[in-house]
């Protein structure tokens, strides 16, 4: 019983945790700039900004994936950057500032609640067990 009532908490709390992260990770490499047509991974290429995508597991909880931002980057104008090309243009990634600020106000909150049920259960389990002595 404790454990239905624990895993979608649990999961809750790693989906935030894993929303953070991400969102931690675009803001850092917001100006990692590379060579437009770079393979990802390779050393001219830009960072390839991610994003977070949450599916409902159907006994309760949430699963995590972490992909591609859709574009992943941008074309942005930097004629002095090495890695530009004849027009001037670099890959950037594509970083919504206003949206990752956003990401992680939910995924505090989301945390925050995670933690509260947590914190819930743990109380009930002791009062319970005081019960039963």
């Amino acid at each position: 019983m404790v454990d239905a009532i624990l895993r979608p908490a649990l999961s809750g709390l790693s989906a935030a945790a894993t929303r953070v992260a991400v969102s931690a990770d675009n803001i850092a490499n917001a100006q990692t700039t590379g060579r437009i047509g770079a393979a990802p991974g390779s050393e001219d290429a830009a960072y390839q900004a991610r994003q977070v995508t949450q599916t409902a597991i159907q006994r309760g909880g949430v699963r995590t994936t972490v992909g591609p931002a859709d574009p992943a980057t941008v074309a942005v104008f930097d004629p002095r950057s090495p890695l530009a090309n004849s027009d001037g243009l670099v890959a950037a990634p594509n970083v919504d500032f206003g949206q990752e600020l956003v990401n992680q106000s939910a995924s505090r909150t989301a945390f925050a609640a995670s933690a509260a049920l947590v914190r819930a259960v743990d109380e009930q389990s002791d009062t319970l067990l005081d019960i039963l002595s």
